[in-house]
């Protein structure tokens, strides 16, 4: 059987270039002589590739661009720049931001059966900023929730009836999310 080594790197460089990332995934895995070769491949691709992912939070899509893969723990770390979503609820409980991760070039959310959320626990302080990491099997998700402060009360001269329905009705409450950074795994890349 012939050595993988006795090949001159270049040519072994040349063969991996062509290959797609879901093979460079497969090899990588499979053999122990290529690991470190097929990994700097995906490191130069993906470095040299458009960002064609995007998350869709809570109805609003944004965009994510590429920042470096890391070698070691096999993901590719991207920046999440958007601006920070309002989210208004009645009552302080906790509840679950759902969010997508989206393939530009397919047009078609990436599937797994498990939901990805950010979830938004119950008293959190006002104006105060929580940072919570995600981990899902897709990808891994950086967000900053902060609890708004309430909007004053508009006082106008109205009616008694007005003003008991304002005094019954509870303060809505406001949420500001911001996603910062996005690390998807190489099964995420290599699809």
């Amino acid at each position: 059987m012939m050595e993988l080594l006795n090949f001159p790197p270049e040519l072994i460089q040349l063969i991996l270039a062509q290959l797609p990332l879901k093979d460079l995934a497969r090899t990588e895995r499979t053999c122990k002589q290529l690991q470190l070769a097929s990994l700097f491949e995906m490191q130069r691709r993906t470095a040299n590739m458009p960002s064609d992912f995007g998350l869709l939070v809570h109805l609003k899509q944004t965009a994510a661009q590429w920042q470096q893969f890391d070698p070691l723990t096999k993901t590719a770390e991207y920046k999440v720049q958007m601006t920070p979503i309002t989210i208004k609820s009645m009552y302080d409980h906790k509840r679950l931001i759902q969010c997508s991760l989206l393939r530009k070039h397919r047009l078609l959310p990436v599937n797994d059966h498990a939901q990805l959320a950010i979830p938004l626990d119950k008293g959190l302080e006002q104006g105060k900023t929580v940072h919570v990491s995600i981990q899902h099997s897709t990808c891994q998700l950086e967000a900053a929730i902060t609890r708004m402060a309430a909007a004053a009360a508009a006082t106008s001269p109205s009616s008694l009836l007005g003003d008991q329905k304002k005094q019954l009705a509870p303060q809505s409450l406001a949420y500001s999310v911001q996603i910062t950074s996005m690390r998807l795994p190489l099964s995420t890349i290599a699809v």
